[in-house]
């Protein structure tokens, strides 16, 4: 392997509430086992501010920072055509680097978590009851990452807001919404033609479960559609439930 190349790609944040890019070819991912750590939902995330009354900040770190061990780097080598390349630090795309990312940020944060922030991948939130407590857990944090060297983006920094958007929704003072830009994802989805397209629009209303009241009983016409024991037909009933849930979005 003389003619391997050391690669690493330009970071590549996701806006807030987005996703991460791939930056790796398929075929790196191949001999690999996906890990058994799941990642919390951004609904169960953000729940831990619908009880308090907290200024919130938001901290982005760099995704490219967990350096990948010298005898298993040739592991992640690829061919371009002229020449092998192989990454120096966890690259996105791999398979397992949200799961190790995000492990790697729960144990450096581990005893802010809940106390003061909370974490999802590469993107921190955290609050304070009054300025001052907001400037000093902000201050706790920061330092936390600069112990374990990690390096924040710094244009990404939010703080002394009365609103920020995380995971998709908007929190501010004592209260978290579903974004409008989820809301209206909603709103104007088209009328559900198959059973993908059911079960597509039960999974975008149920992330927001915790935010439509008596959701259960909207949703029991709409379960049934998804067996296929049942000629799928939207009925005035059906149309009426989706009219419906379609309204209470737009009431955010």
């Amino acid at each position: 392997m003389n003619n391997l190349h050391n690669h690493q790609q330009q970071e590549n944040h996701k806006t807030n509430g987005g996703s991460h890019k791939s930056t790796i070819p398929h075929e790196v991912n191949k001999p690999f086992k996906l890990h058994q750590f799941s990642l919390a939902s951004g609904a169960s995330i953000v729940e831990n501010f619908l009880s308090f009354n907290r200024l919130p900040a938001f901290l982005a770190t760099g995704f490219f920072q967990v350096p990948i061990r010298e005898l298993d780097k040739e592991k992640t080598a690829f061919y371009t055509g002229s020449r092998l390349i192989r990454f120096t630090k966890m690259p996105q795309g791999f398979k397992n680097s949200f799961a190790i990312f995000q492990r790697a940020m729960q144990l450096i944060l581990k005893d802010l978590l809940g106390a003061c922030c909370v974490v999802y991948i590469d993107d921190i939130l955290i609050c304070g009851e009054s300025i001052e407590e907001h400037n000093f857990n902000l201050t706790k944090v920061i330092a936390r990452i600069k112990k374990y060297r990690l390096e924040e983006n710094i244009e990404k920094r939010i703080e002394r807001t009365e609103s920020i958007k995380f995971l998709g929704y908007e929190i501010s003072y004592n209260t978290v919404k579903p974004s409008l830009e989820r809301a209206h994802g909603i709103i104007e989805c088209k009328s559900p033609e198959s059973r993908k397209d059911i079960q597509r629009f039960i999974g975008m209303i149920n992330y927001d479960r915790q935010f439509v009241q008596g959701l259960s009983n909207y949703l029991k016409s709409l379960y049934r559609l998804q067996s296929k024991d049942v000629k799928f037909m939207l009925t005035e009933i059906e149309e009426n439930i989706l009219w419906r849930l379609k309204l209470n979005r737009n009431k955010d």
